[in-house]
């Protein structure tokens, strides 16, 4: 539908990466260069590595699916702006959502392997997750995630913290120990996602993230 100069879709059906996917959405151009937009997708049991080789947007906001392979599903919504080539522009995303894990191989994931070599606990290392709920929001170029818990091989690691658009991490965590992760070991994570670095320690001010906010348009009219 189109009204006022601007382009909205409601409950549009579709497949995707053999998923069905609904979609909510509005385009409306501000310039020449420049459009804002809202944007609701729910994705239901989707190829994670299918969707983060194909779909580029995925790609961006889940970094460690490069290491996955299994099924999750989506709900996120988020909105911004969009350059000339009809790309977002990253500084002006807001948005917030669940990536729900059905089951999922980490084979080879960075993250949770820095975690085993700095614990020596070589169990917590490849982890295969399964019914794990990450919820996230996005502002000022940074994601930001929630408190998640996971349970690998008698460990329950979890998780919570922020990672910036390109690549940086600011994470603290726990490793709760076998058998009811009651005794656990403290940890950091710095660094970036292709070379996290891990110290077991707690979180530093200077470990935090610098935002990144949007520069003023001067060619909206």
């Amino acid at each position: 539908m189109i009204d006022s100069s601007r382009l909205k879709l409601n409950q549009t059906g579709f497949n995707i990466i053999d998923a069905p996917v609904i979609m909510d959405a509005t385009y409306q151009s501000l310039s020449p260069t420049k459009a804002y937009f809202t944007y609701h997708i729910n994705a239901q049991n989707f190829d994670v590595r299918k969707a983060y080789n194909e779909i580029k947007i995925f790609h961006d906001l889940a970094p460690s699916a490069a290491n996955a392979q299994g099924v999750v599903s989506i709900d996120y919504n988020l909105s911004g702006k969009l350059n000339s080539e009809m790309y977002p522009v990253y500084p002006s995303l807001k948005g917030s959502g669940v990536l729900s894990v059905k089951s999922v191989q980490m084979k080879g994931f960075k993250l949770m392997n820095a975690v085993s070599s700095a614990t020596d606990k070589a169990d917590v290392k490849d982890p295969d997750l399964s019914k794990v709920d990450i919820k996230t929001s996005i502002e000022n170029n940074i994601i930001t995630l929630q408190r998640v818990k996971l349970r690998v091989s008698g460990f329950r690691p979890r998780f919570e913290g922020q990672m910036s658009f390109d690549g940086k991490l600011n994470l603290t965590g726990r490793l709760g120990l076998p058998p009811f992760g009651i005794i656990g070991i403290p940890f950091t994570v710095t660094g970036t996602q292709d070379n996290p670095q891990v110290h077991l320690r707690r979180e530093k001010d200077s470990d935090k993230i610098e935002e990144t906010t949007e520069e003023p348009d001067t060619d909206e009219q």
